[in-house]
């Protein structure tokens, strides 16, 4: 270490010769810094003792030379290190000052992270740091390092996540600062959430108990909805017998525990709506005991809403007793009659006081409710669609193909997809909001410039297709469903690059 006062120092500056120098910037051990720091601030022999406008500037070079160099507050130097001969120093002042601007302006400077983690009774907070200069100690003749927080991760006891970044975001430092974040809370019982030792422990679970600290029991993540728990504490017990009514009768109490169980193991996802529905709307205990012994449609989907659920209770057990409505969720329980559902339901929203006005009484099966719905609903769609276009990217039209003697299309008007709804009669109509959104696909597929059959496309996945009527497709269909399915997986493959 040598001590210069400038006006030696700037003489003896121009007698060292520049180097060509490559500096290798892997840490913040080789990285050149230039510190400066107040005179007054900085421990030394007179401390405290005299006030002077002198600073201290310090250099650290990537050779490991230290130079400690007094000077006036407003004097410039052109430091060049006696050891190597380096003239480029990175200016930590800059950095703790200006942070953004420093890191945007030294793009080149390939920084060494450290990780650590901190926990108050408000925040844990995942950081990632660099080692920059702080402070000096003029008496030891030491240049003091401290972090500085590049990327954060902070969740409050509360259950807000905050992100701070003083470059640019980077998903695969933020996804290490969660996995780290959620390690660290699980692993010291932090905040009291729920602990839950068979499942994963993620930020999104931890977020959930503290936003809903009501909740006591780590299965409650599960739960699709939470809203008729109200802001007490509430253990899973006392949670399932308050949606369903506090029933009395013990076979309906092991009813409902059961069908907790079986929707647990089955979806991985606890539906209480149709069991605060059902409990709340049948009188006959053996067959709501029945209706929870069903898998199906819990499992649905859907975004069967309670008042969308009471609604169409409402209009069945206008018109069929509560055996005949049992047999109607009976009819769902095949694997293909789950969208039936899904579809009957999406009818049912679209023209609620149409149907109940116009219902004309029908089976009460799953099928033949779902067409009496569309039958009702038909009028009120093709108004709305008639004068109505679907657009689509050049990409979406190239998976319109020929297959042998089939060729796929997809609908351009709402009137045209109207007109395939009629020749399939289904309620292809009904997908035409979700067409026009973007939210799904419908391709039909013709032979002989005949619509045979239709099939729904949804993220790249065939969610379901269906013949007239919803039959299942034969088996040249389903040839020809599966040839043109690998040619669209291609093209798309292709597109995205």
């Amino acid at each position: 270490m040598k001590l210069l006062i400038f006006a030696v120092a700037n003489n003896w500056n121009k007698k060292v010769q520049k180097k060509e120098l490559f500096i290798n910037l892997d840490s913040e051990e080789n990285i050149p810094w230039k510190l400066s720091v107040d005179f007054n601030k900085s421990q030394h022999l007179f401390y405290e003792k005299i006030k002077t406008d002198y600073m201290i500037e310090s250099y650290i070079c990537s050779c490991s030379h230290k130079e400690f160099i007094i000077k006036h507050s407003t004097e410039n130097i052109d430091y060049i290190c006696e050891q190597c001969g380096n003239d480029v120093f990175f200016n930590a002042n800059d950095a703790w000052n200006h942070t953004d601007r420093f890191l945007s302006q030294n793009t080149t400077l390939k920084l060494f992270y450290v990780h650590d983690i901190t926990h108050t009774d408000l925040y844990i907070t995942s950081y990632y740091f660099i080692n920059i200069p702080r402070f000096i100690d003029f008496l030891k003749e030491k240049i003091i390092f401290s972090y500085m927080p590049i990327y954060s991760l902070s969740l409050s006891n509360d259950g807000d996540l905050y992100e701070d970044y003083h470059l640019e975001y980077n998903e695969d430092i933020f996804n290490s600062l969660n996995f780290s974040l959620s390690k660290y809370l699980y692993d010291n019982d932090c905040f009291n959430i729920p602990k839950d030792d068979n499942k994963e422990k993620t930020l999104d679970k931890a977020i959930f108990f503290l936003k809903n600290k009501h909740l006591k029991n780590s299965d409650f993540y599960y739960w699709k909805d939470i809203s008729s728990l109200t802001e007490e504490e509430t253990s899973l017990n006392s949670a399932l017998m308050k949606i369903s009514s506090f029933p009395k009768s013990k076979l309906i109490k092991k009813s409902i525990y059961q069908n907790y169980i079986n929707q647990l193991d089955d979806n991985s996802k606890y539906n209480p709506t149709f069991i605060e529905v059902f409990t709340n709307s049948f009188e006959d205990i053996n067959i709501l005991a029945k209706l929870l012994q069903l898998s199906v449609i819990y499992s649905t989907d859907n975004n069967t809403s309670k008042d969308g659920l009471n609604a169409l209770l409402h209009l069945l057990k206008q018109h069929y007793k509560e055996k005949q409505i049992l047999n109607f969720f009976n009819s769902i329980e095949s694997h293909w009659n789950e969208y039936l559902f899904r579809d009957t339901m999406n009818e049912f929203y679209f023209a609620q006081e149409i149907i109940q006005d116009t219902f004309k009484k029908v089976s009460c099966s799953i099928e033949s409710i779902h067409d009496e719905f569309v039958r009702c609903s038909q009028a009120e769609r093709f108004n709305q669609m008639l004068n109505q276009t679907l657009e689509y990217t050049s990409d979406e039209l190239k998976t319109c193909m020929k297959i042998k003697k089939y060729e796929v299309k997809l609908p351009h008007t709402g009137k045209e997809l109207f007109v395939w709804s009629e020749r399939l009669h289904n309620c292809l109509s009904g997908y035409f909001e979700a067409i026009k959104n973007k939210e799904t696909m419908v391709y039909g597929f013709f032979k002989e410039d005949t619509l045979v059959f239709a099939a729904e496309i949804e993220n790249q996945t065939i969610t379901q297709a269906s013949a007239k009527y919803n039959n299942e497709l034969t088996d040249e269909q389903q040839d020809i469903l599966t040839k043109w399915y690998t040619r669209f997986l291609i093209i798309q493959s292709y597109i995205r690059g």
